[in-house]
Parts: C-alpha cells; sequence; structure tokens
C-alpha cells in the first residue's frame, strides 16, 4: 500500500509539472483538459483544483473558477485564505449573500487578517445590510483605526446615508494614511472637488506617472481628473481623462475575461425573444394569494431608477428593496431546473411540471423578501438590468406593476461612460459598445411592450423632472397608489442610497443634467447615431 501511494504521489508530481509546462507555454485549454483527467483520477488532490483555478481565470470561465474554489474550500476547510478567494469571486459574481457568508468564514478562521473584515464590509455594503455593516464598520474602527480601508468604509457608509461632510472626511483621513490610495482618492474628489490648479490635482498627475499602479487604480486617477477638469469647464481635458479612464478599466476586465462581444449581445437578446413568444407568456401561474404586490423598476443604468425608487418609497405602503439581484438569481435556478427536469422546449412543455417549477421559484423569492424584512403591500426590486428577464418575472408575477425608465439615449450612454462603476459589464467602457448595447436595449424593450400584460408602465426621465408634480401623481396612480405627500419629498427618505445617484435624490428633482452630455457634442459622433 505504501509503495502504490509513492507512486500516486509521483504520478501526481508529474501530472503537475505537465500542466505547469502548458501554462508558461500559455495552452491553458489542454492544461483544463489534464486537470480534469488528475482530478478525475485524485478527486481529492488540492494542488490540481489550485492549478484549474488558476487556468479557469486565465480562460476567462468564472462560474468554473466558482466551483474549483467551492471544491477547495470543502477538501481544505480550515483554510480562511481559500474562503476569502471564493468570497471574491462570490462578489464578482453579485451573489452578495454567498460572498458575506465566505469573508465571515475567513474572519473567523483567522481574526487578525482585517483585510478579510474589511471585505466582509464590501459585501455587506453590497448586499444593503446595513445592520449588518454597522457591527463591522464598528469592529473596524475599535480594532483597525489605522487601516486605510476601514475609513474608505466609513466614508461609503456615510455617503450611502447622505452625511457627505462626514463621508469627505473618513475619505480625507483614509488618505492620510495612504496617499497612493487611489480608490479614497477619487471619492474625495467626487465630494471634495478640487480646481485643476489645486495642488491636490498636481498630486492625482504625479500618482499616475508612479510605476506599479495597476490598471483599475490607474482608472479611479483618471475618472478623479475628468471631474476635476469638468468642473473646471476644461471639457477636452475632461473628456481625454474619462477615455483614459475607461481604457484602462477595459484593460484590467479583459484580464479577468470579461469582454463586450456585439454579436454574443445580439445573440442573447434573440435568444431571449425566442424563449418567450406571446403565447407562452399568456399562461403564467396563479397570481399571489398574499397582499404584495411586487414593483420592477428596470431600464438602463442612469436612466432615473434610483429617483423612480425613491420616490415609491416613501409612500408608506411601499417597501424598497433596492439594487437587489434575487430576479436574476430566481430566474437561473428556473433556467438550470427546467434543464435537470428535462421540461423541453415551450411546445414540449408539461404544464403541471412548468407549473408546480415556476411556483417553486416564486416561494423562494418571497422567503428572501420576508427574511430581509421586505413586507409590505409593495415592493420595489430596483434592478435596472431586470429589463432582460421580464418575460420570466411576468410569468411568476402576472399582476407585478413594471416600472420602464427611460432617458435621452445619448444622455444616458454619456452618464454611463463618466461614472466610475468600477470592474462591472463591460460594454459601459466604450462609446462604440454603449451605441450597440442600447440598440439591443431598445429592441428587446420594444418586444416586451408588444407582448406584455398588463402594460408597462413607461416613465420618461425629461418629461418627469420637467413636471415632478404631474409625474408623481401619474405614477403613484399608475401603481394602484393613493397619493401621499411624503413622496414630494423624497429627498428627504433617510434609507440608505448606494448607487451612483447617492447625491442627486438627496437634493430633490433639477434639471441641470439633463444635457450635460452638449458640452461634450463634438466628440460624441459615434453615440449620436442614437438619436437617429
Amino acid at each position: 500500500m505504501q509503495q502504490e501511494n509513492i507512486k500516486s504521489r509521483k504520478s501526481l508530481e508529474l501530472a503537475y509539472d505537465a500542466v505547469r509546462q502548458l501554462i508558461s507555454e500559455g495552452d491553458f485549454k489542454r492544461a483544463e483538459i489534464e486537470l480534469l483527467e488528475v482530478i478525475r483520477a485524485y478527486p481529492g488532490a488540492s494542488d490540481a483544483y489550485r492549478l484549474l483555478v488558476n487556468v479557469e481565470q486565465r480562460l476567462g470561465k468564472t462560474a468554473h473558477v466558482k466551483l474549483a474554489l467551492e471544491q477547495l474550500c470543502s477538501l481544505e476547510p480550515t483554510n480562511a485564505l481559500l474562503w476569502c478567494d471564493l468570497g471574491d469571486i462570490y462578489y464578482f459574481l453579485c451573489d452578495w449573500d454567498l460572498a458575506r457568508d465566505a469573508y465571515k468564514r475567513a474572519t473567523e478562521l483567522d481574526a487578525g487578517d482585517r483585510r478579510y473584515l474589511a471585505r466582509l464590509a464590501y459585501s455587506q455594503f453590497a448586499g444593503q445590510m446595513f445592520a449588518e455593516i454597522e457591527v463591522t464598520r464598528r469592529a473596524l474602527l475599535e480594532n483597525h483605526a489605522d487601516f486605510s480601508i476601514t475609513h474608505l468604509v466609513d466614508g461609503h457608509l456615510y455617503k450611502s446615508q447622505g452625511k457627505l461632510a462626514e463621508a469627505a472626511k473618513a475619505y480625507e483621513r483614509a488618505v492620510e494614511i495612504d496617499p497612493d490610495f487611489c480608490e479614497a482618492i477619487f471619492n474625495l474628489v467626487q465630494l471634495k472637488t478640487p480646481a485643476a490648479e489645486d495642488s491636490f490635482t498636481a498630486r492625482i498627475e504625479r500618482l499616475l506617472e508612479k510605476p506599479g499602479i495597476g490598471d483599475a487604480d490607474r482608472a479611479q486617477l483618471y475618472f478623479a481628473l475628468a471631474r476635476i477638469f469638468e468642473n473646471d469647464r476644461q471639457f477636452r481635458r475632461a473628456f481625454e481623462s474619462y477615455g483614459d479612464a475607461n481604457q484602462r478599466l477595459q484593460r484590467s476586465m479583459a484580464k479577468n475575461g470579461s469582454v463586450y462581444d456585439p454579436q454574443l449581445a445580439e445573440k442573447q437578446i434573440s435568444d431571449i425573444i425566442a424563449a418567450y413568444p406571446i403565447n407562452d407568456l399568456q399562461r403564467p401561474i396563479e397570481p399571489l394569494q398574499i397582499d404584495l404586490t411586487p414593483i420592477f423598476i428596470v431600464g438602463m443604468p442612469r436612466s432615473g431608477t434610483t429617483m423612480i425608487e425613491q420616490i415609491l418609497g416613501s409612500h408608506p405602503g411601499v417597501s424598497a428593496g433596492g439594487e437587489m439581484t434575487l430576479a436574476q438569481t430566481c430566474n437561473r435556478q428556473y433556467v438550470q431546473k427546467r434543464k435537470a427536469l428535462q421540461l423541453g422546449t415551450a411546445s414540449e412543455w408539461d404544464e403541471q411540471s412548468e407549473s408546480d417549477l415556476l411556483s417553486e421559484i416564486r416561494e423562494s423569492y418571497l422567503e428572501y423578501l420576508f427574511a430581509h424584512d421586505l413586507d409590505g403591500d409593495y415592493v420595489t426590486d430596483k434592478l435596472p438590468g431586470n429589463f432582460e428577464i421580464l418575460g420570466f418575472i411576468r410569468r411568476i408575477f402576472p399582476n407585478a406593476i413594471i416600472v420602464h425608465c427611460n432617458r435621452d439615449p445619448v444622455a444616458t450612454c454619456w452618464s454611463l461612460y463618466t461614472s466610475n462603476f468600477g470592474e462591472h459589464d463591460p460594454y459601459y467602457t466604450s462609446l462604440e459598445h454603449l451605441t450597440h448595447y442600447y440598440g439591443q436595449y431598445r429592441r428587446l424593450m420594444e418586444y416586451w411592450s408588444s407582448v406584455l400584460q398588463p402594460e408597462i408602465v413607461e416613465v420618461n426621465y425629461e418629461s418627469f423632472v420637467a413636471s415632478p408634480d404631474e409625474g408623481i401623481r401619474h405614477l403613484l396612480f399608475a401603481c394602484g397608489l393613493p397619493w401621499d405627500d411624503r413622496c414630494q419629498h423624497f429627498y428627504a427618505n433617510p434609507r440608505p442610497v448606494i448607487t451612483a445617484s447617492f447625491g442627486q435624490v438627496r437634493q430633490g428633482i433639477y434639471t441641470t443634467s439633463i444635457n450635460k452630455w452638449q458640452n461634450y457634442e463634438p466628440y460624441l459622433k459615434e453615440l449620436m447615431k442614437l438619436q437617429t
């Protein structure tokens, strides 16, 4: 038996050497095949999974990275670093609950590593777990006050609460501790924008010349410069800085396999349309038997969705859910379970099996709402990208209210291009890709508008801000809500806001930013195609 073990170890080492050679040669597909063979032969070989994580990352297969890390954590359950890596991949996939759980496990295994606690705070913040993040924030401030990220987290929380002066002080403290902290610098500039000739601006420009700063951090600095130049009405320099910021983000995301493929985007929209023909949309499951009406607020990002939710969330009959990824998760579960149950194509559906599955998925959605105290008569679910799954939403919630926010296409796309979302959807980082993606969004929304019943509630941003009282009355009426004066004063609503619109929703409705893009019109020939 001992001789067999020795042989096995030698075989494994030879296999690992062969895989490492393939990796060094850049043959990641072959390395993946070899590693999968090793794992079949030695299912408990943790080093094989470690190499597989590396290979799948190089191939841009995020879902496979997740599976490999999950297996690694099951093989080495006391390895805090592995749990943190797993949290990172959950975070990248926007699965905030699982990210929180993984980071929490890492902190339990190694309470002395403050990075794990900081990542826990990030996941709680992204998942809008505001009660939990207060506990984590206190732990960071009490035990790690000399850690720059502690004060970044503090600033983010203050900013979400509309306490912008306190947020700025927290970001200043983060920069004092770490003068090269690019994310803190960007956030500080966002709240306290210096003049173009200010010494702080010169400091940012010097930092950009410093070697060793990664693309993602350089993007933060370029976004900060763009904000400074824009505020100083130096629009050409601002445009150049926005371009530099987006190019850096694009490069950073490409390293993780996140790139925009126009042909794939067109196919995905075509597949969605094909998956929800009008006949199938007329076969939803029975409406809810409880007094709860979901309100799904969708549209392109930066089209006014945050403002609309803040207005509705100010009504006493509405619980505001914020940017939940819940419906997206339920849609993925639905697709996966349909395949597992072999329900076949739409024409081959077994009506009862399909109805049972949809009911099961809906129950999981409702359980999440109740677990997060979202149990009002109306509950808002504001994730702009849910426009892609409106067919699924209508099938599980036949009486749900769908509010579609639309805005001038050039204004929308320019706002996306100039907003610092970090490593997010890759189409944001190119004016050409923004133009293409907007066309696909428009194509899908035209389809949904033609087939979905009850009809979608349309809210045009420009018309709404031009006549806000009329717009609010129409919105409440369309949602079946009685008038309430608090909706007019939505900017006084203390609920935290974590989107890029954190500042706007605290100031009430104003029109000064509607045509902001016109300052850059000479540079926006690509986007101008959307107005034809």
